[in-house]
């Protein structure tokens, strides 16, 4: 057992592997940071669905969104995901939202990103993103961008 204090040097060793330290944070009672409640869908005037998510999108947070955002992207339905309460993203997120825009454009409708923060940003500029998925930073923007795809 660890004294605490010392649990630090430990973590920053190359040989402490992702896997431990998922079980390490467990035990400490670490829990994701995306709740169930940190997600919610509303309707998006006549346009769409806005999914509003709020904290990290970690390994943990990840899991949380998949579900709720394949359910609606396989509903035939505009996505409008307001990104302005996520403060950190990591590749597993990328991947849902990935899957969930191939979704809602086999339905011939749009997913779009609403108001991420800078170092959100910044990841989906570097991941390239950027470029495949649309970037809004206000709700008309919104509306503008999905006008066109409502059915």
């Amino acid at each position: 057992m660890m004294v605490p204090g010392e649990w630090r040097p430990a973590l920053e060793s190359p040989l402490f592997s992702a896997v431990a330290k998922l079980r390490f944070f467990g035990e400490l009672g670490y829990r994701p940071r995306v709740r169930r409640e940190d997600i919610t869908i509303s309707d998006f005037d006549d346009v769409g669905k806005l999914i509003t998510l709020v904290g990290r999108l970690d390994i943990f947070g990840a899991e949380k969104i998949e579900a709720p955002l394949m359910e609606h992207a396989n509903s035939g339905t505009n996505i409008v995901i307001d990104m302005s309460g996520v403060d950190f993203v990591a590749s597993n997120s990328i991947r849902h939202l990935m899957v969930a825009a191939k979704a809602v454009a086999r339905h011939s409708r749009t997913l779009v990103l609403l108001c991420p923060r800078p170092l959100v940003m910044m990841v989906l500029i570097q991941s390239g993103l950027h470029d495949l998925l649309p970037v809004v930073h206000s709700e008309e923007e919104a509306k503008a961008a999905l006008s066109g795809h409502t059915g």
